[in-house]
């Protein structure tokens, strides 16, 4: 079989076919599984929902700043407005985090 096993050292890779496979499912682990988006209409209308929603949010964080810019003239202002939004999200997200592990954990 594999002379190198017998005695104890390490075996010697895998040739051929089997090396080609394992480097195939190494390579299947670092890549998306699409199967959900491809299978199941309902996940695939969620998904773009939510990808239409961060970047809807994207967008509206530059037109604010472009606005307060365009307004007052002063970068100063826009760094408040997207310190404001920042903190707003960052809020958001902890109070919701919060919230789902108090849910997790049974505390009302």
């Amino acid at each position: 079989m594999n002379e190198s096993a017998e005695d104890g050292s390490s075996p010697s890779p895998p040739r051929g076919k089997l090396a080609v496979t394992g480097k195939r499912r190494q390579w299947s682990r670092m890549t998306l599984d699409l199967d959900p988006l491809i299978h199941s209409p309902a996940f695939r209308s969620l998904y773009l929902a939510r990808s239409v929603s961060l970047l809807s949010i994207a967008i509206l964080a530059v037109a604010v700043a472009w606005q307060v810019y365009a307004i007052s003239g002063s970068s100063l202002h826009v760094a408040g407005v997207s310190i404001g939004l920042a903190a707003g999200s960052l809020l958001g997200l902890v109070w919701g985090g919060a919230w789902r592990i108090g849910v997790i954990a049974g505390v009302s």
